[in-house]
Formats: structure tokens, sequence, C-alpha cells
């Protein structure tokens, strides 16, 4: 068991996943040769009016630090088309978010939850709301502080989920392809089960399903993601059905239900086939 698991984990460095692994040296290399401070404003904002009303598509969007709304919405996708938004925020946080959205021209349905199961709690209650759509994005604004790469990390997820070239990929993309990746955020479960099992196997047994018999799956690590939202309809409970499961922050930096329904978004939404999800292309990096 053990010499099969150092073997996966070898292969991955030359194949498969592999990508991810050096994907994120280089940005552990960038993180430590460059101060991570706000990107550079946009100066394509001069026709906000102009842009592209998508009625199709949503983003759903979890805002912790109130500053990273901006480097949401300077994404390249952002300078051509607008679509509609809904945000979850701390109370204290409202007033900020809506004159950064006005200054952004973007209507928004803001809602304030109590900081309790990060950025997943948040988009499950919002989940039910979202079944009409035909793609919503999962985003969220990402440090994660114990990472020495954590904040860069969360600016290429969202470089590539809003890359110039996603509306076109939306369009596009084929009918079985339920749920579309950032750029190398594929891994592993069995690889990266941390201390998710047990909490992994109580939400299959919530959800009534059958696990599946072993986890050399992918999922998306950092939880940020485009999916066709009635993949995850099984998710949709009454408004406080998942609370019990999460715990108030400050949390874990593993061991979670956070994590545990970050590990398996993926599975359900493919309902394990691999034709079923996609990574999305490579965005502009540092270098």
């Amino acid at each position: 068991m053990v010499l099969s698991k150092l073997r996966r984990h070898f292969l991955q460095l030359i194949r498969g996943y592999s990508g991810y692994y050096f994907y994120r040296l280089s940005r552990i290399i960038r993180a430590s040769v460059f101060q991570l401070g706000a990107a550079k404003k946009n100066s394509a904002y001069a026709s906000l009016e102009n842009r592209q009303f998508i009625k199709e598509v949503a983003v759903v969007a979890h805002i912790y630090y109130p500053g990273l709304i901006d480097e949401i919405l300077r994404q390249p996708f952002f300078n051509n088309y607008k679509c509609d938004f809904f945000l979850s925020v701390k109370s204290e946080d409202q007033e900020i978010i809506n004159r950064k959205m006005a200054g952004h021209k973007i209507n928004a349905k803001i809602f304030c939850f109590e900081n309790k199961g990060r950025d997943v709690l948040p988009f499950l209650k919002i989940l039910p709301q979202l079944m009409a759509y035909e793609w919503i994005c999962k985003v969220h604004s990402k440090k994660s502080p114990h990472m020495l790469d954590g904040e860069l990390w969360g600016r290429d997820l969202i470089a590539s989920l809003f890359s110039i070239k996603i509306p076109e990929i939306l369009k596009t993309v084929d009918r079985q392809v339920q749920i579309l990746a950032p750029y190398q955020s594929l891994l592993d479960i069995d690889l990266n089960m941390g201390r998710n099992f047990d909490s992994i196997l109580n939400i299959f047994d919530q959800l009534k399903i059958s696990p599946p018999s072993d986890f050399q799956i992918p999922f998306v690590a950092g939880t940020m993601f485009w999916v066709r939202p009635q993949s995850l309809k099984i998710l949709c409970r009454e408004t406080n059905a998942w609370d019990e499961y999460f715990s108030p922050e400050p949390c874990l930096v593993d061991g979670t239900y956070a994590h545990a329904f970050e590990r398996i978004f993926y599975l359900l939404a493919t309902n394990g086939k691999k034709s079923s999800g996609q990574m999305l292309p490579r965005a502009s990096l540092l270098f």
C-alpha cells in the first residue's frame, strides 16, 4: 500500500496531474521574488456601459477579503461582459462591498452570513437560487496566509476562470461537460485526502448515495470553478440544512467540512465520468 502510494506520487511528477507541482513551484518562486501587491488597474473600463450582458451565466462569489473584489472585477472577462452576481459577505463588510460594486457598475444580490463555513457554506445556501442558469462560476477572495504562494495561487485561479476566452468556451463546450476547473487545479483526492475521509463519507451518507470504490479521482483544489448548476442539484437543501456541519471561524487549515466538500464538488458534478469535466487554459502570469 505504501509503495503503491509512493509510486503514484512519483508518477504525478512526470504525467497526469504533474503540471500542478511544477506550476506551484513556479508560484512559490514568483511569491518569493515579487512583492505581492494590487495588480495594475486595467484601463479598459472606459466602456463599462457597453458591456454585453450574458443572462445565461452568473457569478457567485464569497468575499471574505473586501479588497480582493477588485481583483475579480478587473479580469478581462468583465471588460466586455457582465452577468448576474451573487455575493456572500460578512455583515460588517456590506457597505464597502456595495460601494465597490457600484463603482464597477455591476448590480449584485448581496447576502450577509455569519463567518462560518468559509466560501463553501455560503455557496451551499445560495445554490438553490441558481438552478435556472446555464453556467455559474463559484469564486472567492483567496489569500491562504498559511501558504507562501497562497495569494498568488488565488490570483492565478481567478485569472484562469475569467480570461477573455471564457465566453466562447462556455458557448462551445460539449453539452456533456458539467464543470470547468482552473488551469492546473485538478489533484488526486486519494493523494490529498488529508484529514477529510470521515467527513466525506458522512456527506455521501447524508446525500444517500454511495461513495466511490476508491478515491483515485480528481478534485478542484482551491474550490473555484465554472459548473452547470443542475449537476449539483443534489446538494440543494433547506437554507440552514448544512449549518450543523460547519463551525465558526477561525478553523483548521485542513479537516473541516469545507475541505471535505472541496474534494467532492467535481466528483458530484461529473458523476465520476472523466468526459464530464475539463481544465481551462492557462491565463497570463507574471512570467
